[in-house]
């Protein structure tokens, strides 16, 4: 999920895998999201009208409850994003955003372009391309074009915030 400021910028404020589901508005009875659902790697997904949604919910307690607990679990991720994308170096949201992508697909490889994750970071592509040279020379990643590799997830751990260890907790916490 991102948000899209007036003047273009853009930010990732949560990360929705296979754990979780985009609708939650609907879920709550409005109308309109202010977030914006992109897909970033391929994969399958459910989809179902915003009237169908509500009548699960409603109509399905086991359904309304894990909504319930998962809709707590977006919204703390959401709250402790807006904190560490302000508070956090980009080398640490950097790892954060590989250690939750690796969490919804359990894969070392991902094809990503430095403008996509400038995107997803808010920062600009040579920005991104300096943490990228770093994360490398670390040996926690190797780079090359539009691919990145996780060389060690144990030692890119100790590389992000402990915004990622908060929100994977929380959420095996909430969603069990």
């Amino acid at each position: 999920m991102m948000t899209e400021m007036k003047n273009g910028g853009t930010i990732e404020i949560a990360t929705v895998g296979n754990e979780g589901v985009l609708g939650i508005p609907a879920f709550l009875g409005i109308d309109v999201a202010v977030a914006r659902g992109i897909t970033q790697v391929s994969g399958e997904a459910r989809r179902m009208s915003a009237k169908d949604f509500k009548e699960a919910a409603q109509n399905d307690e086991l359904f309304d409850t894990i909504l319930r607990r998962y809709t707590h679990a977006l919204l703390m991720q959401i709250a402790l994003s807006g904190g560490c994308n302000s508070l956090h170096s980009v080398q640490e949201r950097y790892a954060r955003w590989l250690l939750m992508m690796h969490g919804r697909m359990n894969v070392d490889v991902f094809a990503f372009t430095q403008e996509f994750l400038s995107r997803m970071l808010g920062v600009s592509r040579a920005r991104v391309n300096i943490v990228t040279g770093a994360l490398e020379k670390a040996g926690r990643i190797k780079h090359s074009r539009n691919q990145i590799t996780v060389l060690d997830w144990k030692v890119l751990e100790a590389s992000s915030c402990d915004c990622y260890r908060i929100i994977k907790e929380e959420f095996s916490r909430v969603l069990v």
